[in-house]
């Protein structure tokens, strides 16, 4: 169970970020499925490897995890700075460094930053749910691309803040 939650929470994360894409910007939920899938194959791994690595601080787990997900982004979705010119790479980035390592902060009721990242998760729903309000088109498809995305900035250096997600060793 240690594990088994935060991966919940680190999948949510993940898909509720996807479902305002898919569902405000694109309208491609046949994504979602496959989506859903990766983000718990990585975020298992993920937390399996800081259970097993415990001493390692969160701004490490942040990099491995912001690097894999570029990697993914570039070699399987086609998000590269040459195969998608357009792609926000430091979004990209932000976004795959933060989410699985908010899995364990929001599930850590001991964690101070969980009572900020708590409403701010709240605040960032409403305002994209906003942009369903929108008529379908260029102004709508900006704000899904990046109302939504500019909360994983804001909890990446809310994560910063204090180092150490507290973390139970494998045995």
């Amino acid at each position: 169970m240690a594990v088994i939650r935060p991966v919940l929470i680190s999948t949510a994360l993940a898909m509720w970020l996807e479902a305002f894409y898919r569902f405000g910007a694109t309208w491609a939920p046949e994504i979602l499925p496959g989506a859903m899938a990766v983000y718990l194959v990585w975020t298992g791994i993920f937390h399996m490897l800081r259970r097993a690595l415990p001493h390692v601080r969160d701004m490490i787990w942040m990099l491995i995890a912001g690097l894999a997900g570029l990697a993914f982004e570039w070699v399987a979705v086609g998000n590269s700075p040459c195969g998608n010119p357009d792609a926000l790479q430091s979004g990209m980035f932000l976004f795959h460094a933060t989410y699985p390592l908010w899995g364990a902060i929001l599930w850590d009721q001991t964690d101070q930053r969980r009572k900020a990242g708590l409403p701010l998760i709240a605040v960032f729903t409403a305002l994209g749910m906003l942009g369903f309000l929108l008529p379908m088109g260029d102004a709508r498809m900006g704000w899904f691309l990046f109302v939504p995305l500019a909360l994983y900035p804001i909890l990446f250096v809310l994560a910063l803040i204090r180092g150490k997600t507290s973390v139970r060793p494998l045995r």
